[in-house]
């Protein structure tokens, strides 16, 4: 048996709730060489670059409190992948991508991405 559709939407033709799955509800890929680019995302509204080595991304679609995850990779040049990434002072509708290098000083990098799971509002 095939299924093939190209769009499922709940009954009030919204989109569909996930339900007991960990699905990435936000991401965003950006290049930071000279003039900050929106490369792609998803459920995300607009992004500030906010200062060196801080992103905010503010998301399409809230989540439904401050306390889910994200993650961040991104990369100085071809020889320099190891820096240190992380976020801080979510809230339900952005959260803050911070990007560093090992002595924790703000830096800001080539290319980043970051991913957010947790439940939509």
């Amino acid at each position: 048996m095939t299924l093939k559709v190209d769009e499922i939407q709940n009954t009030s033709g919204g989109a569909v709730t996930l339900t007991n799955q960990s699905a990435s509800k936000a991401w965003g890929n950006y290049t930071n060489s000279g003039t900050f680019t929106t490369n792609d995302s998803f459920n995300v509204s607009s992004t500030n670059d906010l200062a060196v080595g801080a992103l905010t991304p503010s998301f399409t679609n809230s989540f439904d409190s401050a306390n889910f995850a994200t993650a961040t990779a991104g990369e100085k040049s071809a020889s320099y992948h190891c820096i240190l990434h992380g976020y801080s002072n979510p809230t339900a509708s952005t959260t803050n991508v911070v990007t560093g290098s090992g002595t924790n000083s703000a830096l800001d990098v080539e290319f980043v991405s970051f991913i957010s799971c947790g439940d939509l509002a």
